[in-house]
Order: C-alpha cells, then structure tokens, then sequence
C-alpha cells in the first residue's frame, strides 16, 4: 500500500498527485487496469510493463468535490502474488 497526503485543497480545482512504482521483483510487472473509489479521482499511467528493477509513475487527477477530509483508494490490478496494490490518496479540503 502506498499513501499520499494532501493539505490546503479547494473544491472544485484540479490538482496532480504521483505514485512512484519500482518492480522489485525478477518478472516484467504488468499493470492490468487501475480503478478509482469515486469520479473525482482520474488515473495516469506511462507503462503497462514494468521490467525489473525499473519504475513507473501513476499520476492521479483529483477534484474535491466538497470540504473537509477525504480518502480516496485507488487499485492497481496487476501480476503479483496479492493480485493488485492500493494507491491512498487522503487530505482535508479548505474554504
């Protein structure tokens, strides 16, 4: 699991987030699909595959839709043991 955390959002504004993946394993990773908790929350990613060793980002569009704390989750469905990787992306929205 890997987690992100945002502070002095404002609702309605688009903002970017990163997730740097590595492929610590000896495979070639690969990222089957990933899905969003909610609308709000739009996945990007550069590569389907992964060697090993190497790294891709996951860049997540998110737009507060209303004030105060959110968590959303993100699931990266790939081909690892557990089946997929969940992306927390958490934060407090302002006025």
């Amino acid at each position: 699991m890997k987690r992100n955390e945002l502070k002095g959002l404002k609702i309605g504004q688009i903002y970017k987030v990163d997730f740097l993946l590595e492929n610590a394993g000896n495979f070639p990773l690969f990222l089957n699909d990933i899905s969003a908790s909610c609308g709000c929350t739009i996945p990007e990613y550069e590569h389907r595959c992964v060697a090993p060793g190497k790294k891709t980002k996951i860049t997540i569009k998110i737009t507060p839709p209303s004030l105060g704390y959110f968590r959303k989750k993100l699931t990266v469905f790939c081909n690892i043991k557990e089946g997929s990787i969940q992306l927390i992306l958490k934060g407090i929205v302002e006025k």
